[in-house]
């Protein structure tokens, strides 16, 4: 258990800033533990919440990851104000491992719980990939399971001490610029968890990103290289880019905790990756169709962009975090043939791509774009179909979950024309 610093005794009022995923497990965490929670969110949904928080009716606040720096709640708090991580780290009674990055955290947690679990252990993913480490600490909080933390830099932000047992870094890029005030307050946002934590691995990446920004990586954490440690089994996931440098971490620290190798291996073998995540979804039009709606920045798009099979036509867009359009599209011509771009950003990708000479076109929604889309698939010979966004989904979508389904429907109402007259749909893979 970690110190929460001058966090007062139950049954203290605690004021609870935000109700999503984050807070409602927080003020049930709190409540758990004897204190009185206050929710308090800008939508104030259901009875219990209150529009804004007032300070003089709390003795402390948890905040939830989704309120920026700036925000008018968090400057004009003046007391205690925590994240939820730093809650839930002080409550979990048993090991941490945690995990951040520009890309990659989600799958790097699932797996990592995931091959614990295959080996005997206890482990409970959670975090920000959906399930709050405060939930996970009032259902399953047990001294010998292992919390495996995926940590955003909002997360680690208003953690004050992160400490830890191990954190894995997978990588950085430019993201989030609409929450952090530069890219400087982002990298030492992330920073900070593996300067706390008891040992800590960082992929080649992040090292070389540390050396651009004049910043110094904490002495003993350990760089990785993609191709270091245990070669990943042939047959897995994590035998191609970019999921390579993924399994390079897991077993750099797998094998540093004196664990069989073979055992991650075999659990590599089993895992069969998350949804919306270069998601196989079959053949259309003889085009090997890949859902990567997880892909909300540019990096994780051209980093999928160039571990698919050629030629590749890209569906991309969405709302910005700050990364500019032409950099995304001048980062992804090079690996791309011809491009489909929707959302608020995407007559401005459609725009820098052309001027790239990257065939490229632009709707406002992929409902309009979707057509076009299959014009082109059936003129041409196949190769992959990436829908690989690089931007949020906001703009449109409540999550990347919820693009990502829409994207599995367009397709799916596609192949149901297999057998139809002129129709060239061969395969579709239907993965609940």
């Amino acid at each position: 258990m970690e110190p929460l610093p001058v966090f007062p005794p139950p049954p203290a009022r605690v004021a609870v800033l935000g109700a999503g995923e984050s807070g409602r497990a927080a003020a049930a965490l709190l409540r758990a533990r004897g204190y009185t929670a206050l929710p308090c969110d800008e939508a104030a949904p259901g009875a219990e919440a209150r529009r804004a928080p007032d300070p003089s009716s709390a003795d402390a606040a948890v905040i939830s990851p989704g309120f920026p720096p700036d925000h008018p709640w968090r400057q004009g708090w003046g007391g205690l104000l925590l994240g939820e991580c730093a809650l839930a780290a002080h409550c979990w009674p048993g090991p941490v491992l945690a995990v951040t990055g520009t890309n990659g955290k989600s799958t790097l947690v699932s797996f990592l719980a995931a091959a614990l679990e295959a080996a005997g252990e206890k482990a409970t993913a959670c975090g920000n990939l959906g399930r709050a480490w405060s939930r996970a600490c009032l259902e399953e909080g047990a001294p010998d399971r292992w919390a495996v933390v995926e940590a955003s830099s909002f997360q680690i932000h208003d953690w004050p001490a992160p400490a830890p047992d191990a954190a894995l870094w997978t990588n950085f890029a430019v993201d989030h610029l609409d929450w952090h005030p530069d890219e400087g307050h982002y990298f030492r946002s992330k920073l900070r968890l593996v300067a706390g934590a008891r040992r800590a691995w960082v992929g080649a990446n992040v090292a070389r990103a540390a050396r651009v920004r004049g910043e110094v990586l904490p002495e003993g954490v350990r760089t990785v290289a993609a191709d270091a440690g245990e070669v990943p089994p042939p047959d897995s996931l994590f035998a191609q880019p970019p999921f390579r440098e993924l399994y390079a971490l897991a077993s750099a620290w797998w094998s540093a905790t004196g664990r069989d190798p073979a055992a991650l291996a075999a659990a590599a073998r089993d895992f069969r990756g998350l949804p919306h995540r270069c998601e196989s979804l079959g053949t259309l039009h003889g085009w090997r169709v890949v859902n990567d709606s997880k892909a909300t920045n540019g990096h994780a798009a051209v980093a999928a962009a160039r571990a698919a099979a050629g030629p590749v036509l890209w569906i991309g867009g969405g709302s910005g975090k700050g990364e500019d359009p032409r950099t995304v599209a001048g980062a992804l011509a090079p690996l791309v043939g011809a491009a489909f771009c929707f959302g608020s950003t995407g007559a401005a990708l459609a725009a820098a791509l052309s001027g790239a000479g990257v065939p490229a076109d632009a709707a406002p929604d992929l409902e309009t774009l979707w057509p076009r889309v299959l014009a082109h698939l059936a003129s041409r010979p196949g190769g992959t179909l990436l829908f690989s966004p690089g931007f949020a989904s906001f703009d449109q979508y409540e999550s990347y979950a919820r693009r990502g389904d829409h994207f599995r429907q367009l397709v799916r109402r596609s192949s149901d024309q297999a057998g139809q007259p002129g129709a060239a749909v061969l395969f579709v893979e239907r993965r609940e």
